[in-house]
This record gives structure tokens, C-alpha cells and sequence, in this order.
């Protein structure tokens, strides 16, 4: 995978990820990858963990575009109660922006390893 900015800066805001995937072999494969950037965290799918990863990135561009902790819970997991039961939501999107920072500061790296551990969604 790579990702190019063929324009201004990510640093600017929530981005929209748009995908050129061959025809090849492993278009199965590949498939399965995209579909796991849009797949909500928990979801048991074999790219479940970089599915949360690239929510904690979301998380960091929310806030680093401006958004609130609970604006940034309303974009990531949709309304919901605020803070919510024990400080639930707070505690995730917290959790969540911090992961995002962990993983910007460690590059690529941080992205691409398996044995990272992400915050997932909160409960319904």
C-alpha cells in the first residue's frame, strides 16, 4: 500500500482515502484490505487491527482539525450519550487520540506492525 498527498497536507483535516486496486492475483486480497478501512473496530476481521489503527489516526485528525472529544466520538462511532455510562466515550476517544499519536510519532512502522493494541469502538 502507499499513500500519496498529492496536494496541500493530512495535517489539515479528516481526509477521504481513495483506492486504485489491479486486477491481478491477489485482487481478493487486496479487497479484503480496503474493506477493512472501512470496517468498524471490533468487527473479528483479519484486518481488524489496522481497521483501528486508521480510527486512532482519525481520532488525532478530528482533534487536531479543532473538533471537541465529543465531536470527535459523534464522527467516529456516531451520537450517542456523552460522556456516556462511567465516562465511557471520553475515556475511548482519549484513549483513541493517544494511540493515533503513538502511531504518527512512530512512522510507518507503527502502522504496519501487528502487535500494536488499539482502543476499539465504545459499546453500543
Amino acid at each position: 500500500m502507499r499513500l500519496d498527498v498529492s496536494e496541500g497536507t493530512m495535517l489539515a483535516g479528516p481526509v477521504c482515502l481513495r483506492f486504485d486496486v489491479a486486477d491481478d492475483s491477489r485482487l481478493a486480497v487486496k479487497l479484503e484490505a480496503i474493506m477493512a478501512f472501512r470496517a468498524p473496530a471490533g468487527t473479528g476481521r483479519a484486518f481488524a487491527s489496522l481497521a483501528q489503527k486508521l480510527q486512532a489516526l482519525h481520532a488525532v485528525d478530528a482533534r487536531n482539525a479543532g473538533a471537541s472529544l465529543k465531536e470527535t466520538a459523534e464522527f467516529l462511532f456516531g451520537q450517542g450519550d456523552w460522556p456516556g455510562d462511567g465516562e465511557h466515550r471520553k475515556s475511548c476517544v482519549r484513549r483513541l487520540v493517544e494511540t493515533g499519536m503513538r502511531l504518527i510519532h512512530a512512522g510507518p512502522r507503527g502502522v504496519l506492525e501487528k502487535k500494536r493494541r488499539v482502543q476499539s469502538a465504545p459499546r453500543a
